[in-house]
């Protein structure tokens, strides 16, 4: 039998289209992947706060360091 898988691997997506959409779900909907989405940067005009999948959008790329910070106190 297979240890569970624990999704201890963070990722940030750059981008809020199709294919993030498709990306999140996939990630989410997978039992043997150890990704897990902790949020979305996007610099076409989504603002902040918006959520793809439960996944918030976070800021724009320009803001990395302080979404980075923020995340990093969050654990």
């Amino acid at each position: 039998m297979r240890p569970p898988i624990t999704r201890d691997v963070p990722v940030l997506l750059y981008g809020c289209g199709p294919m993030a959409s498709l990306f999140v779900g996939a990630v989410q909907s997978s039992p043997t992947t150890n990704m897990r989405v902790v949020g979305i940067l996007d610099d076409s005009g989504i603002p902040r706060g918006r959520y793809v999948h439960d996944v918030p959008v976070l800021g724009a790329p320009k803001d990395l360091d302080r979404i980075i910070a923020e995340l990093a106190v969050q654990g």
